[in-house]
Order: C-alpha cells, then sequence, then structure tokens
C-alpha cells in the first residue's frame, strides 16, 4: 500500500512539472540549466504537502510556492558571483531556438518582480480572479499590474 501522500505528489508533480518548468525560465537567464529551481520548487511543494488545506485550487496553492521558492532562489542567485555557477545539463528539453521568443522571456526576466509575476501567471491562463488567489490581491489590482506589465513589454521588445 503506497502512502497518499506521495501519491498526492506525483500526481501534483506530473501535472505541474510543465508549468514550473516555464515559471523557472522567466527566473533563469537563458542557456542556463533550470534544474536546481525545479528542485527547489518541487521540494518546496512536498514539504508544504501537510499545509493544503483545499480552500484554494491545487494549481493555485502549486503557483504560490512556485512564485515564493523563485523570488528566494532569484535572492540568493544575485548575491552569488557568477562564477561560482556550475554548469550542468538542464532537466528540461532544449527547445528550438526561436529568437521572438528569447527576447520575450529576457524582457519578462527585466520586469519589476510584480509585473514578471502577473505575466507568468497570466501566461499560464490563469484567470485575473485565480491570479489575485495566488499573489493575495484584488481583481483591480491585477488587471493594473497586468496592462503595466503588458507596456512595459510592447516597449522592451520594440527597442
Amino acid at each position: 500500500m503506497s502512502d497518499p501522500r506521495v501519491r498526492l505528489f506525483e500526481e501534483v508533480a506530473a501535472v505541474s512539472r510543465p508549468a514550473l518548468l516555464r515559471i523557472c525560465r522567466a527566473y533563469v537567464p537563458d542557456g542556463e540549466p533550470v534544474d536546481d529551481l525545479l528542485q527547489d520548487m518541487l521540494l518546496a511543494v512536498w514539504t508544504s504537502l501537510d499545509r493544503f488545506r483545499n480552500e484554494a485550487a491545487r494549481t493555485t496553492y502549486v503557483y504560490r510556492i512556485a512564485l515564493n521558492t523563485a523570488l528566494g532562489w532569484k535572492s540568493r542567485q544575485d548575491r552569488r558571483p557568477r562564477t561560482d555557477r556550475l554548469l550542468a545539463e538542464p532537466v528540461d528539453e532544449p527547445e528550438p531556438v526561436d529568437e521572438r521568443l528569447t527576447a520575450l522571456r529576457t524582457a519578462i526576466r527585466r520586469l519589476p518582480e510584480a509585473d514578471r509575476q502577473v505575466v507568468m501567471l497570466l501566461l499560464e491562463d490563469l484567470s485575473y480572479a485565480e491570479i489575485a488567489s495566488v499573489l493575495d490581491m484584488s481583481v483591480n489590482l491585477v488587471g493594473v499590474r497586468i496592462n503595466r506589465a503588458k507596456k512595459k513589454l510592447l516597449q522592451m521588445m520594440e527597442t
């Protein structure tokens, strides 16, 4: 008989992995492996499963954990000298090079953190209400941040 917590984690990890990889790519520079951040996210999900109370959708809970983990990871990376980072084989499959996609990812990484988070969740097809739940803000504020972020992205992509 297998542990229900392990089954739940495996289910959540399998369903969430593509979204987690996309979130990782919004924080990890192009060409660098995302496996460290992905492992941190999955570990955070695993250690927090006991606190999940079914008050929100499971995906909302996972997105919140992923974004908080990414923020902590980025903060640690920003404090480390670049020469300390080890190159490793990425855990995700390499994507074909698409210059516009690369430019968009770069522009998203340059957004202020609050704008980056709403854009990433919008790109995951979350509704404004779901984004508000993940980020613990009002739906109106989500709309304002999305509009602001879109304008900034358009400006960055034009230059």
